[in-house]
């Protein structure tokens, strides 16, 4: 998921929205791009920003750094509600 989030952060900041060039610097097939337009429109610089910040905040509590043991399965239902709030 850091890594879908990671390439829609990287579409929301470049100036060059071809395809062929997104597709490159993304490392992907073409037919693939505009799902990342999309989810970039979607979520917009900010959304995608906090969504990054919340994988890593869940990535170290999953681990329990600053947890005091929640179960993965609540850890993970926890951040799928805050990823869809955005």
């Amino acid at each position: 998921m850091l890594n879908n989030f990671s390439k829609v952060y990287i579409i929301v900041n470049i100036k060059d929205k071809d395809q062929n060039t997104l597709a490159k610097t993304l490392g992907v097939h073409e037919f693939f791009v505009k799902d990342y337009i999309y989810a970039a429109h979607q979520y917009q610089y900010s959304g995608v920003e906090k969504t990054l910040l919340l994988l890593q905040d869940y990535n170290l509590r999953s681990v329990g750094i600053n947890d005091i043991g929640t179960s993965d399965g609540a850890l993970l239902k926890e951040l799928m509600v805050k990823i869809m709030m955005n």
